[in-house]
């Protein structure tokens, strides 16, 4: 047997961008996310009631004022941007704060490592458990907050009808709110200062409900504060109007 042994390291085997699109792939089946390859743009959110108020917010801002806040890029290769939220077990339906964390230590290699995805955004209610998911989001998977990471805090959203517990609802108009109050049969804690309600705390009876009355009988206005925050997701992206 020959003594010469090879001094020379075996020779990197450097994975192509196709294996690593196909193993996003199967990353994303479980959260039934498989979309998300499609898109070079994507928004998060924790459940589908605040994807529908962000559809119909950024659809009323572009009949209103012909800009579409859901395309990015120059004109002639323009991206669109994908709003979605993490489902479980295969049910698209499931999802929520415990959800859309681990989604986030799933993408943490796709996003600095393999840079799969160009743009994303984790999308948080500015309550107990929101800001504790993006503390450990942005603390333990390396995310930035308010670039990749957002919650609905009221110190961007002057408007909001909450200081504190802030969830989509309270992005929200009071008028918008009111109007749909006013119909009855509303499940929710209403808080008044000097004789007037600033603030609905809707139960799950009414969330859905609510949520088909502003999308049907909502303006732009209405929805100033949910308009925002697609806004400065854009921004963090160096995207402006």
């Amino acid at each position: 047997m020959s003594e010469h042994k090879s001094r020379l390291s075996p020779k990197a085997v450097i994975p192509s961008a196709e294996s690593f699109q196909d193993t996003l792939q199967r990353t994303l089946v479980p959260y039934c996310l498989e979309q998300v390859i499609s898109h070079e743009y994507t928004i998060l959110f924790e459940g589908w009631t605040d994807v529908s108020y962000a559809q119909v917010a950024a659809m009323k801002y572009r009949d209103e004022t012909g800009i579409d806040l859901m395309l990015v890029g120059p004109e002639d290769s323009q991206s669109e941007i994908l709003l979605a939220t993490p489902g479980k077990d295969g049910d698209p339906k499931r999802g929520g704060t415990p959800q859309l964390t681990r989604l986030a230590r799933d993408l943490q290699p796709f996003v600095f490592t393999f840079q799969c995805i160009k743009g994303i955004a984790f999308v948080f209610d500015h309550d107990d458990a929101g800001i504790e998911a993006d503390q450990k989001v942005t603390s333990e998977y390396g995310f930035q907050r308010n670039k990749h990471t957002f919650t609905l805090d009221p110190k961007y959203h002057p408007n909001a009808t909450a200081r504190k517990q802030v969830c989509v609802e309270d992005l929200l108009s009071i008028r918008i709110q009111t109007a749909y109050f006013d119909q009855g049969d509303a499940f929710c804690d209403a808080t008044y200062e000097a004789g007037k309600i600033v603030r609905y705390k809707w139960s799950h009876h009414s969330k859905d409900k609510l949520r088909d009355f502003v999308m049907t009988n909502a303006s732009s206005r209405d929805l100033s504060e949910i308009i925002t925050l697609i806004k400065r997701i854009r921004h963090a992206w160096g995207f402006v109007e």
